[in-house]
């Protein structure tokens, strides 16, 4: 499942999911336009510990909206 998909089944803001991720708001818009991509600490933390496995890896490492 996609970040952002996640994310709107969970009902968060861009804002809720920046402070669940401990990351800067700004942060979460850039992994959603390409502009800006996690880092492989931060992507295994937004899979299982933020998502709990629901998102993958690999979706968390390149959460892009296509």
């Amino acid at each position: 499942m996609k970040l952002h998909k996640w994310q709107k089944k969970q009902g968060l803001t861009n804002e809720q999911l920046a402070k669940a991720c401990k990351v800067h708001w700004t942060t979460i818009y850039g992994w959603f336009n390409g502009t800006r991509f996690p880092s492989r600490k931060k992507a295994m933390f937004v899979s299982e510990e933020v998502t709990g496995g629901a998102v993958s890896f690999k979706e968390a490492m390149f959460p892009a909206i296509e």
